[in-house]
């Protein structure tokens, strides 16, 4: 009874925590997956004897940290005058709406133009851009403090060996901490790796068949779905749905709004259920429901960012988890099929 006592305090206490700190811990969390991705291309390049050897680590280092970053702000600035572009397209485009909305209100028998319509009028288009703009403002200043975050974590990088083996010297637990941290690092660089390389393909695809089709701000739509595609099992359903809803405003005929539905559909189900679980195999070893829970869990207290980390949050609990006597039985129920 008293375990169990204890075990509720500590739960509530660490769930305050992560909805007090997420400010503070959604930034800490990327910018160490960030870190792990720069020592991932970091060994990369350093396969190179001449770069490996002449080239100092704290210049690898820098160089990779200005492209990745300056890489991800040409792609912001991108998107930024995509959604204002579209936030612009969309008046266009409403009067349009209003006359295909008639159509299948005819078509259906039932007044669909004075449901829709009715929600619509609400709608404050410079508000709405006012508010994307003030999202993006919010984003880049993320982005800043991630930066600064990935700096400080390379310089204490330095260090970290040494400290581990210094403060866990006793029967040899440094040895058994590194090894838990190089798992870890192993399965959440093999999962972001196979999923962004998924993840471009399918946006790549996605891009060559709007252009094709003739939907208007295609790179937008291919980048959308690149990073929705990152969201566990709902992502790839949202990402194909709000091209579609946006062919439905241009062209306003049931042929294009099909193509569209039909095409990205199958770019997803052939990708994300065919050649995803090839590449991927075993090597997350998360239960399908887990899945669907830790998704649930952290997009309820950190929205859309917690969607995306959710996997990578639960990859590091499992592992962790499974390397002590006490939370074995844990890593056990979520694990795939029980091994671990």
């Amino acid at each position: 009874m008293q375990k169990a006592a204890y075990f509720m305090i500590t739960s509530f206490g660490i769930l305050a925590m992560l909805i007090i700190g997420k400010q503070i811990l959604i930034p800490l969390i990327f910018a160490f997956l960030i870190w792990l991705l720069m020592r991932e291309i970091k060994l990369i390049i350093d396969r190179n004897n001449f770069i490996k050897t002449k080239i100092p680590n704290w210049l690898k280092y820098l160089f990779i940290t200005l492209l990745f970053f300056t890489t991800t702000f040409f792609l912001a600035n991108i998107v930024i005058q995509n959604m204002l572009n579209l936030s612009k397209a969309l008046q266009i485009y409403y009067p349009q709406l209003k006359e295909y909305l008639a159509k299948m209100s005819q078509y259906f028998n039932v007044d669909l133009s004075q449901i829709f319509l009715n929600h619509l009028n609400k709608i404050n288009f410079g508000e709405w851009i006012s508010r994307v703009i003030s999202s993006l403002s919010n984003i880049l200043g993320t982005a800043i403090i991630v930066l600064f975050y990935v700096i400080f974590i390379f310089l204490e990088s330095s260090h970290f060996s040494s400290k581990i083996t210094k403060a866990f010297s006793k029967n040899n637990a440094s040895g058994k901490i590194f090894s838990v941290l190089k798992e870890i690092e192993g399965s959440i660089m093999h999962y972001i790796g196979l999923k962004t390389l998924t993840s471009f393909i399918t946006g790549i695809l996605s891009y060559f068949a709007l252009s094709i089709i003739g939907v208007e701000y295609a790179p937008f739509w291919a980048f959308l779905i690149f990073i929705l595609n990152f969201i566990p099992n709902i992502g790839s359903i949202v990402a194909t749905l709000f091209p579609t809803i946006y062919s439905l405003l241009q062209y306003g005929d049931m042929f294009h709004i099909l193509s569209v539905l039909i095409i990205l559909s199958a770019i997803q189900i052939v990708i994300g259920n065919f050649i995803e679980p090839k590449w991927m195999g075993d090597s997350l070893n998360i239960s399908a429901l887990v899945t669907i829970i830790a998704l649930i869990f952290w997009g309820a207290i950190w929205g859309v960012v917690g969607m995306i980390l959710s996997v990578p949050i639960t990859v590091i609990i499992v592992n962790i988890c499974s390397k002590f006597p006490e939370t074995k039985a844990l890593a056990v129920m979520l694990s795939d099929k029980g091994k671990i």
